[in-house]
């Protein structure tokens, strides 16, 4: 099947075909940057992220566009509310935009014009439609005569008569008709200005968006994008100025359907939408890009706390089985025979982008890898696990594919570090409960599954109390990046746990530890002390580490670790790991019945590791079974 896209002009959804085989060009109407985004300003990022996402994924070369509004009507209403020149505004904003986009998981595009740095293109443009006798002057401002466009209503499915005037104010009334809209706007005190033949003076929102995609795209492009609200009047005056001075413009016209609150559209302007940075206080960033991507992208969708949490709960149940398989795959999904996307995915992403009916072909490899992993079917998971990659791949939702995979680890090999002491005793619990339920010693297998669950237990019980101390300790214990990073955790570790993915969970705590390492710790020293009692007891090898970031204010009581059950080990000997200050220095293999104690004789009778220490003695020994030891040094 071919790829079919909803053409607005049309009307109807036409089968894709590109200006050049191979090769698609797409125009998307960007940010207006007069205040910080909102997730209604995200759905629309998030959709043509999809888009481009699969026209890569069936083999196109693809060229995006998206431009930056940073001179318009509304961001200079902003800039004199606020007393500072229009680019303060424009810039601040632009930056809180580029910070959404990427945390959402918005790959950039391959060029993002702003309208300020295109000025001369805006004018030639000007004149070849006063030349044509599309344009005239009315003073220093430039309005076009939409009389001289036969079509202009078409993308709207509008009759000219029955249009309301133009927006744009007419104060010296040079318009000679009401619904005439401006290309370029005369010079107010106060406003930036550009000299042109008409005099000085700003362009029109309309004309941008005409100058900046033939730039860069050509007089003919594929594929123009942008929110339903986009259609009237700024679209259709952005074909009729664009086709009127003799450029075929866009082939295809693609909206994506508006963001509603309480039954209204979600707008800045309306005082009702829901920023970016506060909606991610509760959700994380892939739980909230599954619920903007998963209804069709035509849609109303309607936003409520409910649909959120439905939304984050879907994404959780997708990253567990990723996660957890991952584990059991140690890799082998990389294999070049791994399967590819499944037809019922392919179909319904070629039937006008339906990602709903692509998140059942999702959801479907999900159960059947979930049942593959029960019934210990490894070519079974490998099957689903690589088909459910490929799929969120397309969607932006893969929980091991940049930027959800590994994000904010931290300091240089942090996270890595733990990842590879506690590799081995995943894989040997794994295998030991696969060995027991071999031989029938179903007593033992369900004795580990049992004690892995009660983790995951205690991990949840301790990470809500993490929080709840967190919130509520000092004035503002926590910046906005912070907090994000505690929530996240708190989110996601015990699914880790309850999934067996041990790695992945240590990875997640390595993050909140650097977190607030580099923010420097900004908690109050009370609510510094109270985090590293709690965590003591589950994770003492971070607790060490932790405090010493937090220098030696703190007055923590160490608890030591629970005692090691053994039971889980039959293996005669196993690896001790050896750390200085925190960092791998050596490895020696010793009995698996080897007590503390003695593991910590061994360590410090080992001839390198003294060395390491330039002859000093450690201030602390800790031993973390199974088989690690930490030199301290301070």
């Amino acid at each position: 099947m071919t790829l079919h896209l909803h053409d607005t002009l049309a009307r109807a959804v036409r089968e894709f075909t590109p200006l050049t085989p191979g090769r698609v060009s797409v125009y998307l109407c960007g940010a207006t940057v007069q205040a910080p985004p909102h997730i209604g300003h995200l759905r629309s990022g998030v959709v043509f992220d999809v888009l481009i996402r699969w026209l890569e994924a069936s083999g196109y070369q693809v060229t995006f566009c998206r431009n930056v509004t940073d001179v318009e009507d509304k961001i200079l209403r902003t800039a004199q509310a606020e007393g500072v020149p229009l680019w303060i505004v424009a810039e601040r904003n632009q930056r809180a935009f580029t910070w959404a986009y990427d945390a959402i998981g918005c790959r950039p595009p391959d060029i993002e014009p702003r309208a300020t740095g295109h000025i001369p293109e805006m004018i030639v443009l000007i004149r070849r439609l006063t030349e044509s006798g599309h344009a005239y002057a009315g003073g220093s401002d430039v309005y076009f005569d939409v009389h001289s466009y036969p079509g202009y209503g078409a993308l709207s499915g509008q009759r000219l008569e029955a249009m309301r005037p133009a927006e744009d104010a007419d104060e010296t009334g040079a318009k000679r008709d009401p619904r005439d809209f401006a290309l370029w706007k005369a010079a107010k005190p106060g406003e930036p200005s550009w000299e042109t033949p008409w005099g000085p003076g700003r362009p029109g929102w309309h004309l941008e968006c005409s100058a900046m995609s033939t730039k860069y795209l050509g007089p003919s492009f594929d594929i123009h994008g942008g929110g339903m609200d986009l259609i009237f009047p700024h679209h259709e005056d952005e074909i009729a100025q664009s086709r009127a001075a003799g450029d075929g413009f866009a082939r295809y016209w693609l909206h994506n359907g508006l963001l509603g609150l309480a039954g209204e559209k979600m707008s800045k302007s309306l005082g009702n939408s829901l920023l970016v940075t506060d909606v991610l206080r509760r959700v994380r960033a892939p739980e909230l890009r599954y619920y903007l991507v998963q209804a069709h992208y035509r849609s109303l969708l309607e936003y409520s706390e409910d649909a959120l949490e439905e939304a984050a709960a879907a994404y959780q149940r997708i990253e567990r089985f990723v996660l957890r398989a991952s584990e059991v795959q140690m890799g082998a999904t990389d294999d070049d025979g791994a399967p590819g996307l499944p037809v019922s995915f392919r179909s319904a992403m070629d039937e006008d982008l339906a990602v709903p009916a692509a998140l059942a072909a999702v959801h479907a490899s999900v159960r059947d890898g979930n049942q593959a992993l029960s019934a210990s079917d490894k070519a079974g998971v490998r099957t689903s696990l690589a088909q459910a990659r490929a799929m969120l791949d397309v969607l932006g939702l893969d929980p091991l594919a940049p930027p959800w995979a590994g994000a904010a680890v931290g300091a240089p090999g942090a996270g890595e570090r733990l990842r590879d002491v506690l590799g081995s005793l995943v894989k040997l619990t794994l295998q030991q409960r696969d060995a027991a339920r071999g031989r029938r010693d179903y007593a033992t297998a369900d004795a580990i599954r049992d004690g892995l669950e009660e983790i995951g237990r205690v991990a949840f019980s301790w990470l809500s109390r993490v929080w709840r101390v967190l919130s509520d300790v000092g004035p503002a214990p926590l910046d906005g990046d912070l907090q994000r990073s505690v929530h996240k955790a708190v989110k996601a570790v015990t699914d880790d746990f309850e999934t067996f993915s041990f790695n992945t969970a240590i990875a997640r705590l390595m993050e909140l530890l650097n977190a607030f390492s580099k923010a420097g710790a900004p908690v109050p020293r009370e609510g510094a002390e109270t985090f590293l009692e709690l965590l003591a007891p589950i994770t003492p090898f971070i607790t060490e580490e932790l405090w010493h970031r937090f220098g030696n204010e703190s007055s923590i009581h160490r608890q030591p670790w629970p005692t090691y059950d053994e039971a889980l080990v039959t293996e005669e000997r196993t690896t001790m790991v050896i750390q200085v200050n925190g960092r791998v220095r050596d490895t020696v293999e010793v009995p698996v019945t080897i007590t503390p104690e003695e593991m910590q004789a061994i360590a410090l009778d080992r001839e390198k590791v003294v060395a390491l220490l330039d002859g000093k003695v450690p201030t602390k020994i800790i031993t973390v079974p199974p088989r690690l030891v930490n030199l301290v040094v301070v």
